[in-house]
Order: C-alpha cells, then structure tokens, then sequence
C-alpha cells in the first residue's frame, strides 16, 4: 500500500464554449510544473522542465471529461441529477465558509468504473454558488481532493488565456500511438 499525500498548486482557466463543451487551462506550479489544456477532443500536457509537449486523442471520452470539467462550474441540478443520484451529507466549513457538502454517486456504468464518489462543498452564501473544493473517489479507494480559492466569474479572458506558450524546440509526442 503507498500513502500519497502529495500536493500540488496551481490555476485554471474555463470558458463553456457551449451548453456541453468546455475548453480549460490548468498550470500547475508545483512541485512538477506542467500545463493542461482541454480543447473540443483534445488534451495537451506541456513539461516545460522537458521541453516535452504531449498530445491525447478523447474521442468518444471528450464528452465524459467536459463533464467532469464542468462538474459544479456549470452544471445544472437537472443534469446532475440525470447524471449522479445526489444527497446532501452534511455542512462543513472549508476555507473559513460555511458550506453544504453534496454527494454525487455516478449512475452510468462507465464512469463508475472511473469514479466511485464525489464530494463538493459548496458555499451556503448565495453569492458564490460554485465549489469550494471537491474530493473525487476511485473505485480503489485512493481520491483527490482539489480545493478552490480566488474564483472570478466571468473575468475578461485574453485571446491567448486558452492557449499554450510553447518555446521553440517543443518535443512533440503522442502516447497513444
């Protein structure tokens, strides 16, 4: 059994480009920096300490990872309920607010096979009605806990707030291939 407790930092960037589809930037900064860019069917790794830039075909996936992108930025109660059975278990305070934990259990088989459970806390003051950290479970036990702090709804996005900066001399792969 590995205990894992490692932490990692960083910003991400949103834009719902539709009333399914998301494209999102994450950089993480620490401790392994890297930058995550989710576009229509597309993800892209950059690691900038390689010069490595790596590149994944979604296909059919591409829908199940805009949900999981937009899980609590977006997603309606209607389709989180077509989607999870829900409850509420409990309140909790994160980050110095008081908030409603809800539970999501996932209904489609094939994403149970991803994920077993997931938690959010969200803020119970209505002006913030996004998560403040979420905690996704694996059917083998082991979770992620992502916590949330700054949010800006609706900032004005540059051109290039949804693109990679690549220097020159990027390797290029395609790890699925």
């Amino acid at each position: 059994m590995i205990d894992d407790d490692s932490k990692e930092s960083g910003t991400l960037v949103m834009k719902k480009v539709s009333a399914t589809q998301v494209e999102a930037k994450i950089d993480f900064s620490q401790p392994n920096p890297r930058t995550a860019l989710f576009q229509g069917r597309q993800a892209q790794v950059y690691y900038p300490k390689t010069k490595t830039l790596q590149i994944y075909d979604l296909g059919n996936k591409g829908d199940q990872v805009d949900r999981f992108v937009m899980l609590g930025f977006g997603t309606s109660g209607k389709e989180l309920a077509n989607d999870y059975a829900m409850r509420i278990a409990g309140q909790d305070t994160v980050a110095g607010k008081s908030t409603s934990k809800l539970e999501l259990i996932p209904k489609a088989p094939d994403i149970k096979k991803l994920v077993s459970k997931i938690e959010m806390w969200i803020p119970d003051a209505p002006a913030q009605p996004y998560p403040v950290q979420e905690k996704i479970y694996e059917p083998s036990g082991d979770y992620r806990v992502t916590a949330y702090s700054n949010f800006k709804l609706n900032p004005p996005l540059s051109s290039d707030a949804l693109k990679l900066k690549l220097p020159k001399g990027v390797n290029v792969e395609h790890p699925q291939k």
